[in-house]
């Protein structure tokens, strides 16, 4: 991301985004303090206009080609395919190029069928 002579790799820049999602996400959780709140989306909205935008992953259906590190798997009964239950880490893009693939929890139906239940293979 560089702006007017500055300039942050994309590992910074990714941390930076990753930082502001998780206050984010606690001051939410907390019940938030409105005026902090307004500053924290006030810089969420100007690092998306400069090309730094973060996805979270929740309820995305996981398959072989999704793009993501899984940390831990789930047997779950309420659910009928893998999918995402929490988003450790969110998936950082700027400009359109992924520069930091989210860490999810994925959680798998109980009974899959193939004799299996835990993480899949390789």
């Amino acid at each position: 991301m560089t702006q007017q002579g500055l300039h942050l790799d994309a590992e910074t820049a990714a941390d930076v985004a990753t930082d502001l999602w998780r206050a984010r996400r606690r001051l939410a959780r907390a019940g938030g303090d409105r005026m902090l709140t307004r500053h924290l989306d006030g810089l969420h909205d100007r690092l998306a206009r400069a090309g730094l935008e973060v996805q979270e992953h929740e309820g995305l259906v996981v398959d072989a080609g999704t793009a993501l590190d899984v940390v831990a798997w789930e047997i779950r009964p309420d659910v009928e395919r893998d999918v995402v239950v929490e988003t450790v880490a969110p998936s950082v893009y700027c400009a359109g190029r992924q520069i930091r693939i989210g860490q999810v929890v994925v959680a798998r139906p109980e009974d899959r069928g193939d004799g299996g239940g835990g993480a899949p293979d390789g």
